[in-house]
């Protein structure tokens, strides 16, 4: 199975830059952001995750059909499915000219580890 990079965003990374919008519209002024801050294989992220809460992930590839016949909607299971093959491509380099520090899946992990099973 081909191995996509998926990007994610820091919630609060979100609100930095709606913060930055508000306070600084003239940078901000007519222009399409699109936000991530980091981008992962699902591997990658397992063994992030399995690190910080010491547990064995197991990573289970299954294709549309699987998932919708072990009880996955629709909708959702063509969304896995688009993310696999195509995704985002958020330029996350050039979001770093906004000066607009990003939040890595790490640094996500490890701020929001009371969240997490331990």
């Amino acid at each position: 199975m081909q191995k996509k990079k998926l990007q994610f965003i820091d919630v609060a990374d979100t609100g930095e830059f709606a913060a930055a919008a508000f306070n600084n519209a003239k940078n901000f002024d007519h222009k399409i952001i699109e936000l991530a801050g980091d981008e992962l294989t699902i591997e990658e992220m397992v063994a992030k995750i399995s690190r910080i809460t010491k547990k064995t992930i197991k990573v289970e590839h299954v294709t549309e059909e699987e998932a919708i016949a072990d009880g996955m909607i629709w909708p959702y299971a063509n969304y896995q499915e688009w993310t696999n093959q195509v995704g985002y491509s958020v330029d996350i380099n050039a979001l770093k000219s906004f000066g607009i520090p990003l939040t890595s899946f790490t640094q996500f992990l490890e701020k929001n580890r009371n969240k997490l099973p331990l």
